[in-house]
């Protein structure tokens, strides 16, 4: 398919679908929360993204979803995952204030007001310019320093520390360790 002359796809085997990037953030966030199963991951997509029933099995739908996730494109590495089990380029709840930021400096789009299909929406996060607040974190958070020394190397490790992206459920845990000492009780029976 090609964004710039093919009407983008409203539904999935002639099942609509929503297409809004708003939609597609929640489901991406579903599919990378590793605390939910996978099965009840792939349910809750479903009902996420179909507006009414699949006509085929819910094994059989996926497919169809996986490839409007991918934007109509052959499956490549992932960004938001990192290649070779690198660190994630990208969040899009910790990042959801340096994506809107970006937006607006180039694009003058406010994404609260925007009603964009996701296909436009994932062109246009991945056509954003190097001086973009998002684009600064992905490239700190991507780079490769096993050539860098001394300052350069300092440099690039707070960098990276700054943009790291925090695991949600991890901090969670260490907030209920801290609760429970605060209470005078032993964190190992939590």
């Amino acid at each position: 398919m090609n964004i710039l002359i093919d009407e983008l796809p409203e539904a999935l085997d002639g099942v609509p679908i929503n297409s809004d990037f708003r939609t597609w953030i929640l489901f991406e966030e579903l599919i990378l929360d590793d605390t939910i199963e996978p099965l009840e991951k792939g349910l809750r997509a479903l009902r996420l993204v179909y507006a009414g029933e699949p006509k085929s099995t819910a094994r059989d739908a996926w497919a169809p979803l996986l490839w409007f996730y991918r934007c109509g494109k052959d499956p490549r590495p992932a960004r938001a995952r990192g290649a070779g089990g690198g660190p994630r380029a990208y969040d899009f709840e910790a990042d959801s204030e340096r994506i809107f930021a970006s937006f607006w400096q180039t694009y003058r789009i406010d994404l609260n007001d925007a009603a964009l299909h996701w296909w436009k929406f994932r062109a246009m996060l991945d056509g954003l310019p190097e001086d973009t607040p998002l684009s600064r974190a992905v490239y700190w958070r991507t780079v490769d320093t096993s050539k860098l020394k001394g300052e350069q190397l300092r440099n690039a490790k707070e960098k990276q520390k700054y943009y790291a992206i925090r695991d949600a459920a991890l901090e969670k845990e260490n907030d209920n360790v801290a609760a429970a000492l605060m209470r005078g009780e032993d964190p190992g029976l939590l």
